[in-house]
């Protein structure tokens, strides 16, 4: 699911430890955004491949964004979202998922979009989640706390990522099983990234 999605990437992408991961995006002339990600463990050799399409109804006057989703595991994910209607700055979102072997999935998600922080809020089977997000000028910094009811076990993360005028970044992120990463990311060229990262465990 893409509950939190924002605060996900953030705390995700640029933070490659033990994989070797291939990214590949391009939009149809029809404005359908494609895009794919296979990520190799090196230690287990696991190839996990998923592929995305996106849609934006620009022409309906509800703010229609549309994605599905399947990777290789045999899960389908479909997604819709509804923008600045109810109210400014309001976007609700329609997840489901379906799965062969654990049927179906429903989740129901609510952002709130101002100027300053960004909070998010989403329920989904037995965890609950709450994600908080500040952006600064060029710095974001996002925050998981995460609850299983049926483990009774919490989970936590914070990270911040900083960007530049130069096409790089710089990011970093700890969570409540005290593994820190650091992660570096320059463009090389349009259309090409390199990302340096690194863990350690205290």
């Amino acid at each position: 699911a893409d509950l939190g999605k924002t605060a996900i990437d953030i705390l995700s992408r640029g933070f490659g430890f033990g994989l070797v991961k291939l990214d590949v995006k391009t939009k149809s002339c029809s404005g359908v955004e494609l895009s794919t990600t296979s990520p190799s463990n090196t230690d287990t050799g696991e190839v996990i491949g998923t592929l995305e399409s996106k849609y934006k109804w620009c022409e309906c006057e509800y703010g229609l964004t549309f994605i599905e989703k399947w990777n290789i595991d045999n899960t389908l994910g479909t997604e819709t979202a509804i923008e600045d209607q109810t109210c400014q700055c309001l976007r609700l979102t329609f997840d489901m998922t379906f799965a062969p072997n654990t049927c179906g999935n429903f989740a129901c998600d609510v952002d709130f979009h101002f100027a300053g922080p960004t909070i998010h809020a989403s329920i989904m089977g037995q965890t609950l989640e709450n994600q908080f997000i500040r952006k600064y000028v060029k710095v974001l910094t996002p925050v998981i706390l995460a609850w299983t009811s049926g483990a009774n076990s919490t989970c936590f993360g914070i990270a911040a990522k900083i960007s530049w005028d130069l096409p790089a970044s710089v990011a970093a992120k700890v969570n409540n099983s005290s593994l820190i990463g650091v992660g570096y990311a320059q463009t090389l060229r349009p259309g090409v990234k390199l990302t340096l990262s690194a863990l350690a465990e205290l």
